[in-house]
Formats: structure tokens, C-alpha cells, sequence
């Protein structure tokens, strides 16, 4: 970027935003009112139509009001044209699924990721009215599918529903950026006959775990996991202690292929080849020859978004060097994240494709405006300065998108990532040798080991220093405030117009404020959450000042509720836990089972299983009791109209862990009786915000 120097970014326009920004705009619009206007689809199209045929009429036109009003209508026609294409995705992936068990053929199309309980892969519906959509299916632990093989697997598809948990990840969102439109749990599956059939995914797949495969013979078990995640993207045997390691150093772009891998590796092809060749027509052939081994790896690799962006940048600057035409660095990222988002327009909400069209974005904006260095320094001096400032520059792109999503932000990003990238480098030549040249294994293994020693020891040392890291929770209109004061510091140190650096200081003031009323003390309120779990049922009750009181039920339970309720309590600062575990009187609780009061709302607690009684009998009979709240538990096995009789009045909550027929019993008897209910497992967990009195 620095070559090409700070005035052609001075000079620049960049007509590509006049594209990409209202296309953006478009498929946040599209996806956010997905369901508003899907029945106005045909609309949307003749108005995107409509405004385009305008533009091109007004454009004819040589009057500048007519050019001006051109511009704004083709920029509506491309927004109308993002909201199409963000709906055609969501259409070809949401689907309806059979709400029963059902026989279905589908072939793996993913490497098995192992867990404690279950083994997961994705796979394709291959046959039937559902053939062609991806799910995400869990087989026993025991399983060892093949990626490519075919199963016959019995199981109820689901539509993929969110927990509803405080601060929860969005599983749904995730999987429907990947295209995949159900989750299913088959405990029983068999493996048909192969079909002699070629796919260039399969192809792919498999030399993947043979790479990793070849990986794990040489190297223990999480060398082999650091080394796989860094050449060929499996980072399915990374433990969680090696991801904290890379996330407290900022060092985490290290285990994801980004332009850093693909640039290291196209680098040595054109020291050892494009080097060599002098005549032209050889440069092209061996140029296109290396374009199609970039873009196989990046297939190999799984074509994460990351390595999407620097394949297609890369391919456009080999493209302009063969053409012997030159053009801005910030226009071939333009077009990269074009081609991307009209390829996948749900790859705008990927976290990969934001920080590395971010970090990118950074290096190229913020490195011409520091100082060079003389040319007294020798070349050893000028790239340590040189990836010192692209280093700064991408860790001030990315900070607020980082703590956004992952609330963690180190301070010793920048030395880390000096060390650690220039042990990366040597490490990924070696790697490359270690799989072109097999029968070099002997002597490769030992320095790569020695390498990974480094590496890893550079990271203990960084993360363990005191202060190495900060935990910040901002919210979404903090990121944008701080992206806009960034671009705004930009826009000033170019044009050196003061306007610009008013806005800069008024958006960092306008952050400060937004941040402070955000995380203001007792802000929260009091509040009661049912938690959607998976092995047990738990409710909090969560006071103004922050403390809590916590009920569970069934094995699991609290290990599930620590994992889901981490982040919520973090962010709102909820002090430890008063756990119900026996009848309990305070100003604020009070606890006598099954009766629940806090905040004012009364909440009968249905969990105990119940005996099998004489048919005269009940263990429900007894005095009606007013409730705001019912909520049935794992364990409890009442009669639902009984139990109904008796607690009267309150908003029924059943809990997600509750057997299918169990539930269904439980809304007939609640839609019999005309009482209201919340089944958790299809409408999330409940969060019942209590107003101070």
C-alpha cells in the first residue's frame, strides 16, 4: 500500500461504494424484514426494475439535476436488488419439514466433528421431495461416517429454533448463513453402497483428511490440531486451552486462513517459478497455473470467507500485473467483497468476511498516514516497522467488531503477532515442503516441532503477563460510533478539513455517553428467566442491584445453566448466586415450595414426579391458587387439568427438556381451559422483566 502512496488514496473515489453500500443496505433490509416482505416480492422486483429502466433514461440526459436524480434511482434499484437477493437465499434454505420421524437418504458432506455424546456432521438430503437441503445431523458418539458416503438415517428434521437464553448465540442465524435448513438426531443410521460418482467437493474433503490424516502420524495430538487449523482449516481437534492461548494474544487470525496463509504460500510459488520466467507467454501460463492452485487450496481448505476475500483479491491484482495495468489496493478489496455478496449476500453477516474486509480495509487506509522511514534504515529495521504499523492498523480495524463479538481485546496484540507471525511464515514453507516432498519427513518434523515449540511458548509468555487483556462488552451502536470516528479520523488526517475532525470528537463524546447510559448501574431491573436447557430445568430471579437467586431441577441442570447464563452474567454484572435448594425468606424472596413470590409475581414450581394414585385421588386436589407463572419442570408427571384447576390464572411455561407427548397434553388441557402458554422448545426460554414499584 505504502508503493502506491497516501495521494492515490487521497485521489481516489472509489465507484464501487456507489454499488456496494446500497447492496449492504439491501441485504440488511432484506433479512431483517424477510418475513414482512416475502408476500411482496414480485413488488420489490418491478420496482427494482422501474427504478433502473429511470436511471437510465435520466442519465441520457445532460442536465446535472437529471444525472443526480439518475444516481439516486439506481442506487434504489441495487438495494431492491440486495433485498431480492437475500430473499432468494433465505427462501432456498428455510424449509418445512415433516413434523414426524421419517426415513431419509442423504451423503455427507462435511469431516465428522467429534463430541462427548454425539458425533455431528453436515449432510444433503440426496433423494425425495427435500432433496438438495443441507442439515446438520448428530449421530451417535460411536459413529465414523465418511465425507462423501451415503446414510440411511430415521430421524425428525427440526427447523433450527433459538434457545432465547440472555445473550445467547444465534445457532439459527449461524446455520442459515451456511445454508443449512434443519438439525436432526438419528440414533440409528447404516451406510448405503457408494455411488461411483466424482464431485470436486468430495475431492476435496478427502485429500482434507488426508492431510490432516498425515498430520497426526508425525506430530502428538496438539501440534497435529495447530498445524491442520493453519494449512488446511480443520479446526475441529482444537482444544478450548489453545484457542484462549491465540484469543488473549490477539493471535487468533493465526489458526483462521486469511490472505496471511494465502500470501505466505503464493509467495514462495512466485519466488521459486514466476521468478524464473522471463518470456511473457510462459509468465501467463505459469500465472494461471498458480490462480488454479490458489483457488483449489482455498476449496480444500473449506472456502472460508477469509480466504474467499484474498483469493479473489489476489486473482484480480495477477490479472491487472499480466494486463500491465495498475489500480488501487482499497478497489480490488472493493471488489472482492462484491463478487462475494453477490455470490453469498448472507456472507455480510459472517464474522470472518466483517474482520477480514475490516482488517484489510485498515491496512490499507491507516499505514500510508504514518511516517516512512528513512532509507538509511537497512531492510531487517524497515519490515519490522513495516508489520509493526500493519499490525496497529488491523488491531485498531478490527477492535470494536472483536470485543462486539467475542468481548475480549488484547493489549499485547502487537508484539505477539510480530513474533508470532514471523514463526507462522517459516512454519507454513516448512509445512509446504512437509507435503510436497513425503520422504523429507524425517528431517522437516523436527524443525517443525521446534517451531511450534516457539510459537507456543511466545503465546504463554504474552498471555500470562498481568493486564494482558481487557473484557468489554460494547453494544451495537458503540461499534458503529466507533467505525464512524475512525473513518472520520481518516477522512481529516487526508483532506485536513476541521469539519471532519469535529465529527470525529463529537462521535467519541456521543460513544462515551452511549456507553455509559448503557452499562449504568441497576439498568437491568428485576427480572425472572426459565431457562431453555438441555438436561434439566432452572429459573432466576434477578434483583435491581445484581444479585440472584437460582432454582434448578435434574441432572445437568447447573452445568447447563453456567454455560448458557455465562455471558449474561458477565455483561450485567450479576454477583453470585442464592441457591434455592430449601425454603427460603427475604425482603425480596420468598420460597416454599412449589410457591415461588418474588418482584410481586407468584410462580408455582412443578417438578416432582408423582406417584400413581387410586383414580379418586390427586395429588393436585387441594385449595385453588392464584399464580402469575406456571411452570412445569422436568420430572413432574401430573394430570395437566388438574393441575390447571388448581393453579389458576397464571401463564403456563413448559419446559423444553418435557417429553413430546407430555407437551402436547399440557397445550390441549392449557388451550381447553383457556389459559395462555409458552412451550420453550419452540418459542425460546422466557425473560419476564419485573418494573420497580
Amino acid at each position: 500500500m505504502r508503493a502506491e502512496g497516501g495521494g492515490l488514496l487521497r485521489r481516489a473515489t472509489f465507484p464501487q461504494l456507489r454499488i456496494l453500500l446500497p447492496l449492504c443496505a439491501g441485504i440488511v433490509a432484506g433479512r431483517t424484514f424477510c418475513d414482512t416482505l416475502s408476500p411482496y416480492t414480485p413488488w420489490v422486483a418491478l420496482s427494482g426494475a422501474l427504478l433502473l429502466l429511470l436511471s437510465l433514461l435520466l442519465h441520457l440526459r445532460r442536465h446535472n439535476v437529471a444525472r443526480m436524480v439518475a444516481a439516486v434511482c439506481l442506487m434504489s434499484a441495487i438495494t431492491a436488488g440486495g433485498i431480492l437477493l437475500v430473499m432468494s437465499q433465505i427462501g432456498g434454505v428455510r424449509t418445512a419439514w415433516p413434523n414426524e420421524a421419517r426415513d431419509y437418504v442423504v451423503r455427507v458432506v462435511s469431516l465428522p466433528r467429534a463430541a462427548v455424546r454425539s458425533t455431528g456432521v453436515e449432510a444433503e438430503v440426496v433423494r425425495g421431495d427435500f432433496a438438495g437441503k443441507r442439515i446438520r445431523l448428530y449421530l451417535p458418539a460411536a459413529s465414523h461416517p465418511v465425507a462423501g458416503q451415503r446414510l440411511l438415517v430415521h430421524a425428525e428434521i427440526q427447523q433450527p429454533r433459538p434457545s432465547g437464553n440472555p445473550y445467547a448465540f444465534d445457532f439459527p442465524a449461524y446455520l442459515l448463513t451456511l445454508g443449512i435448513s434443519g438439525t436432526a438426531y438419528a440414533a440409528h443410521w447404516c451406510a448405503l453402497p457408494q455411488e461411483h460418482s466424482f464431485s470436486l467437493r468430495q475431492w476435496a474433503l478427502r485429500v482434507q483428511d488426508a492431510a490432516v490424516r498425515r498430520l497426526q502420524t508425525h506430530f502428538p495430538d496438539s501440534e497435529s490440531a495447530m498445524l491442520a487449523a493453519m494449512t488446511v482449516g480443520d479446526k475441529r481437534a482444537l482444544t478450548s486451552e489453545v484457542r484462549e492461548a491465540f484469543a488473549r494474544t490477539g493471535t487468533s487470525h493465526i489458526l483462521a486462513l486469511s490472505g496471511l496463509h494465502l500470501g505466505i504460500l503464493f509467495g514462495l510459488y512466485q519466488l521459486f517459478v514466476l521468478k524464473r520466467l522471463h518470456r511473457r507467454r510462459f509468465k501467463i501460463v505459469a500465472v494461471a497455473v498458480g490462480l488454479c492452485l490458489v483457488w483449489l487450496y482455498a476449496l480444500v481448505a473449506g472456502m472460508p470467507i477469509s480466504l474467499q476475500r484474498a483469493a479473489a483479491m489476489l486473482s484480480l491484482v495477477q490479472v491487472m500485473q499480466i494486463a500491465r495495468r495498475n489500480t488501487l489496493g482499497l478497489d480490488r478489496l472493493l471488489v472482492a467483497a462484491l463478487l462475494i455478496l453477490l455470490c453469498a449476500p448472507l456472507a455480510l453477516y459472517d464474522v470472518g468476511f466483517q474482520l477480514s474486509f475490516l482488517s484489510v480495509a485498515a491496512i490499507m487506509t491507516l499505514v500510508p498516514l504514518f511516517p516512512e522511514l528513512p532509507t538509511k534504515f537497512n531492510s531487517v529495521v524497515r519490515v519490522v516497522y513495516s508489520s509493526l504499523l500493519a499490525s496497529l492498523a488491523a488491531w485498531l480495524g478490527t477492535l470494536p467488531v472483536v470485543a462486539y463479538y467475542f468481548h475480549t481485546v488484547s493489549l499485547t496484540s502487537l508484539p505477539a503477532n510480530l513474533l508470532a507471525v514471523a514463526v507462522v511464515t517459516a512454519l507454513l514453507a516448512l509445512c509446504a515442503l512437509f507435503f510436497a516432498l513425503p520422504f523429507a519427513a524425517g528431517l522437516l518434523v523436527p524443525c517443525m516441532r521446534f517451531l511450534l515449540n516457539v510459537l507456543t511458548n511466545v503465546l504463554d509468555f504474552f498471555s500470562a503477563l498481568p493486564g494482558s487483556t481487557l473484557e468489554l462488552y460494547p453494544t451495537a451502536t458503540a461499534v458503529w460510533l466507533t467505525l464512524a470516528a475512525l473513518d472520520a479520523f481518516v477522512l481529516y488526517r487526508l483532506r485536513r478539513n476541521r469539519a471532519y475532525a469535529m465529527v470525529c470528537v463529537l462521535t467519541l463524546c456521543s460513544l462515551v455517553a452511549e456507553e455509559a447510559w448503557a452499562h449504568r448501574p441497576g439498568r437491568h431491573g428485576q427480572q425472572l428467566v426459565f431457562y431453555n436447557l438441555w438436561h434439566g430445568s432452572a429459573m432466576e430471579a434477578v434483583r435491581a442491584d445484581g444479585e440472584a437467586y437460582l432454582w434448578t431441577h435434574g441432572e445437568g441442570a447447573f452445568a447447563d445453566f453456567e454455560y448458557v447464563a455465562r455471558d449474561f452474567h458477565r455483561r450485567e454484572r450479576i454477583a453470585p448466586l442464592h441457591s434455592l435448594t430449601r425454603p427460603h425468606r427475604d425482603s425480596l424472596m420468598l420460597y416454599a415450595p412449589p410457591l415461588l413470590s418474588f418482584g410481586g409475581q407468584r410462580v408455582a414450581i412443578l417438578c416432582e414426579k408423582q406417584p400413581r394414585l387410586p383414580h379418586h385421588k390427586s395429588v393436585d386436589e387441594g385449595p385453588a391458587v392464584e399464580v402469575d407463572y406456571l411452570f412445569v419442570a422436568r420430572g413432574y408427571s401430573g394430570s395437566p387439568t388438574e393441575s390447571l384447576k388448581r393453579y389458576r390464572r397464571g401463564l403456563v411455561v413448559l419446559d423444553a427438556s418435557l417429553g413430546e407427548g407430555y407437551r402436547r397434553l399440557w397445550a390441549a388441557a392449557a388451550d381447553s381451559l383457556h389459559r395462555p402458554f409458552h412451550d420453550m422448545k419452540h418459542r425460546g426460554a422466557l425473560v419476564v422483566r419485573i418494573e420497580n414499584e
